[in-house]
């Protein structure tokens, strides 16, 4: 939604006042009605409400499905906009099922884009991230770029509150460069705003500070009331952690008169909560308190104001069963007199009743000691036909696995090139989703053409070309639904590699996105099915080697060479006391596979020096979560990625088969007889 600045807004009513005319009663009137709504949304509440209002009544009047969904939306804006999420929820859902009854795609993804943002402010993060992509994929078939924008910046609220920074930084700045670009004002603010919480949540201040004072300022041409107090809240608040005591106060009191001038309530209980923090850090004990009581009563309040409708339909429930119990205490009184006509006839029978249950007692025993064992025969044919059944799915898992293990690349073929390396790979459930991958391009001759008294002979010099390429992989899942995903990935990488002839490390993983995706049919399906990996190529003539990756990293470690010596550890023996240090080559933040809310992902590849004139060795490793998410240890926690880092860095220097029993010996003392939670696949290879 544009919203202008204020000058531009009160032109903009003004024109749609001249439009408007009280004697028509037509589909035109209702649209200006709902334009005037959205247009006093920021200005003046009470008057949008008031707009919408009239334009739900018109479109009903004359049945127009599209202007009452909408006018059911502009309800719900405002009640949004001034802290009533109940009311918000209840008009958007009213005017979502119409408008999804005519088939309005448009209305409905505007209506699905701010239920999002309620259920966002609701702490509801699955709905609202349900209804963002609903509407970001509308808005995506619509081709509507504006739009677009704003459902990824609801998008990256929706990541941030996931904790998942790099991806809400990253749709944020998409956003804002949409919004620039078609000269969105309100969204560019929207953007900035959201991209100043993420830098004061991680403590860069004089980068929240640049984004937030420009949206104050953004805020203040355009009008927008609220916009403006909630901003001057984040940057008193940012003022106050850097204890600018007088800047905190200023932007404090700015927020709290706009809060009481356009009457919001979430406004006016974060003022009072933000003046209660300052006071208290400025150690006036009394006007904290005093600002602390009057919080607590704008909290309560909303509070109530929530809460009145369930409370209301509680006491509904309440009497309906009251006057329920009334109605049968009355009938109760009315068979009084019956019942104790009929209890003396009760007593004299009673004795021939427990002489007539006795014998029934006596006789269901003896029947259903006969059922018993008739049931224990049928139990016992049940269990051996489960024991067959068991029998016979594991031995289908298990041929599965030998098949898995037969498309694995053999080990004789990876020594021949590789001839230090080890492959540590456990599946948790016989059959495995992590897997490797090798391939060797086929080297070229090389020749030299010589003279002789014979002629000119063609002298055989070597070979070149020759590229290795090793990745690990993991799939999503596990058992037998990841081991039919590996079986994918390595059929694909196949047809990418030895088919096509493609041997750069970007190339390879954006392709290989592109047919899992085709594979998986997740334009249509918009599943999430995909793979983790990090992929190496090692070019020997070269000397160097490529890597890209798909959300894991590659841990390396490379012992310069020094002219005129060997280079040596310390006498400590500890590889921290070497000088040397574990790298971490990043990979791209995006999986390989699975619905994108991007319409075009490209991976990136890092070039490593591996010369043997500059270094003596590199060691490098490869892996899936497995090893790092495995619970243990004393207290039952996760080995995390700070001790597997740790781990590789004190073994890297040991013998390449040596590191992988460490890893073993290491993994089988975490774990102490807990259960294998997840595939495991660690790659260590020394070149």
């Amino acid at each position: 939604m544009l919203v202008l600045p204020l000058q531009a807004q009160k032109k903009a009513i003004d024109s749609l006042f001249n439009l408007l005319n009280d004697k028509k009663v037509d589909t035109f009137q209702v649209n200006l009605l709902v334009k005037l709504s959205g247009a006093y949304t920021y200005v003046n509440p009470e008057e949008a409400r008031k707009y919408a209002a009239q334009a739900l009544e018109m479109a009903k009047k004359i049945k127009y499905p599209k202007g009452i969904a909408n006018a059911y939306s502009s309800t719900g804006v405002v009640h949004s906009e001034q802290g009533n999420p109940e009311e918000a929820i209840k008009n958007y859902l009213e005017g979502l099922k119409i408008a999804e009854s005519i088939q309005n795609q448009r209305v409905v993804a505007k209506i699905s884009l701010n239920m999002g943002n309620v259920y966002s402010r609701l702490g509801d993060i699955m709905k609202a991230k349900e209804y963002a992509q609903r509407a970001l994929a509308i808005y995506q078939k619509l081709e509507d770029q504006n739009r677009i924008a704003t459902s990824y910046n609801n998008l990256g609220a929706i990541y941030q509150s996931m904790g998942n920074i790099d991806s809400a930084v990253l749709v944020y700045k998409t956003a804002q460069k949409v919004f620039e670009k078609n000269n969105n004002q309100y969204g560019v603010a929207s953007a900035l705003a959201n991209l100043g919480i993420i830098y004061e949540s991680i403590g860069d201040i004089s980068e929240a500070l640049k984004y937030q004072e420009a949206v104050v300022e953004i805020e203040q041409k355009m009008g927008n009331k609220n916009g403006v107090a909630f901003s001057s809240i984040s940057i008193g608040n940012t003022y106050l952690k850097v204890k600018k005591y007088a800047k905190a106060k200023a932007y404090f009191n700015k927020a709290l008169v706009l809060s009481r001038e356009i009457g919001s309530f979430e406004l006016l209980r974060d003022s009072y909560l933000s003046l209660y923090g300052y006071y208290r850090a400025q150690e006036d004990f009394e006007q904290a308190l005093d600002y602390y009581q009057l919080y607590v009563n704008y909290k309560d309040s909303i509070f109530n104001k929530n809460k009145s409708k369930q409370i209301a339909q509680m006491q509904t429930v309440y009497e309906t069963d009251k006057g329920k119990k009334d109605l049968e205490i009355e009938k109760t009184k009315n068979q009084a007199q019956k019942e104790e006509l009929r209890r003396k006839g009760i007593q004299n029978t009673a004795l021939i009743v427990g002489i007539l249950l006795i014998v029934g007692v006596v006789m269901y025993l003896y029947r259903n000691n006969l059922r018993k064992q008739k049931t224990n025969k049928i139990l016992e044919e049940q269990k051996r036909l489960i024991e067959d059944k068991n029998v016979r799915i594991t031995d289908s898992i298990n041929y599965a696995r030998r098949i898995q293990s037969a498309v694995l690349p053999l080990h004789e073929e990876i020594s021949k090139s590789i001839p230090e390396y080890f492959i540590l790979w456990k599946p948790r459930d016989i059959v495995s989703g992590d897997f490797y991958w090798f391939a060797k391009t086929q080297p070229k001759p090389i020749y030299e053409e010589k003279m002789t008294f014979d002629g000119v002979h063609r002298v055989f010099k070597g070979v070149k070309g020759e590229k290795i390429i090793l990745a690990a992989v993991d799939c999503t899942g596990h058992g037998v639904p990841g081991a039919f995903m590996s079986m994918i990935g390595s059929r694909l990488l196949n047809e990418i590699v030895n088919e096509q002839g493609v041997t750069e490390a970007d190339e390879i993983l954006n392709l290989l996105h592109d047919m899992v995706r085709v594979a998986l049919k997740q334009d249509e399906t918009q599943t999430h099915d995909g793979m983790d990996m990090s992929l190496v190529v090692i070019d020997k003539d070269k000397h160097i080697m490529q890597f890209a990756g798909a959300k894991n990293p590659l841990y390396m470690v490379q012992v310069p060479r020094i002219e005129g010596e060997k280079w040596h550890d310390s006498s400590s023996g500890k590889p921290e006391d070497s000088g040397l240090a574990l790298q971490t080559v990043k990979g791209d933040i995006m999986s390989i596979g699975g619905f994108q809310i991007f319409d075009e992902i490209k991976f990136k590849k890092t070039i490593i020096n591996i010369s043997p004139k500059k270094f003596e060795s590199t060691t490098f490793y490869m892996f899936s979560d497995g090893f790092q998410d495995q619970f243990g240890g004393i207290k039952g926690k996760k080995f995390m990625v700070k001790r597997f880092r740790k781990l590789l860095f004190e073994i890297h220097n040991k013998p390449i088969d040596r590191q992988k029993q460490l890893l073993e010996e290491t993994l089988n003392d975490w774990m102490d007889g807990q259960a294998q939670v997840d595939d495991i696949l660690v790659m260590g290879i020394r070149l």
